[in-house]
């Protein structure tokens, strides 16, 4: 159901997407009895940002999102932490740094170590689509933070991925850090 409405969305006028769309996503994600309904609003949000584009994105995806990374349930929370990367790219730069990366740190601050993985997990996508002083700032202190991560599960979805990370930056946006521990990994066993 939510694939073939992310389809027939991208048919709907973009006049009426916030009538007929996104009235039905918002409602899935205040399902207070659901959380697979709140993990698949997230997912929706994700995948319609594109077609809702940014002022949609700015009113209605941006403050979901926040919201539900706030969630009590850890796969809702992980969801979000997933589900955050074409939302961010829609929303604009100002958007991101002032409302969604802040709430993707503190995802990647989590008590739960299977949403800091997934934050590991959605740190390529992010610093696809933000600009060179976002992800050297804010994205490279959470791979930072998430190298060191207590958990050895969120180590390695980190390190699984630094090589499409070190893809995604500018030469002058490579660290010393980040470069070290992909050139560590060729030395461990």
């Amino acid at each position: 159901a939510g694939t073939v409405l992310t389809s027939l969305a991208r048919l709907v006028q973009s006049g009426e997407l916030g009538q007929y769309v996104l009235t039905i996503v918002l409602q899935m994600g205040h399902d207070d009895e659901s959380e697979q309904n709140r993990i698949m609003a997230l997912k929706l949000l994700n995948e319609l940002a594109p077609v809702l584009g940014g002022d949609l994105c700015k009113q209605f995806a941006i403050p979901e999102l926040v919201c539900l990374a706030e969630d009590v349930d850890l796969r809702v929370r992980k969801a979000a932490a997933i589900n955050i990367v074409n939302i961010c790219g829609v929303a604009g730069e100002i958007e991101a740094r002032e409302r969604v990366l802040p709430a993707y740190v503190r995802l990647s601050q989590d008590d739960q170590y299977w949403v800091r993985r997934a934050c590991a997990e959605s740190l390529v996508g992010l610093s696809g689509v933000l600009s060179g002083e976002l992800r050297g700032g804010v994205l490279l202190t959470v791979f930072e933070q998430l190298v060191r991560d207590e958990s050895k599960s969120v180590q390695k979805a980190v390190l699984e991925k630094i090589g499409a990370l070190i893809a995604t930056l500018s030469p002058e946006e490579l660290g010393e850090g980040l470069v070290g521990h992909f050139s560590s990994m060729a030395l461990d066993e």
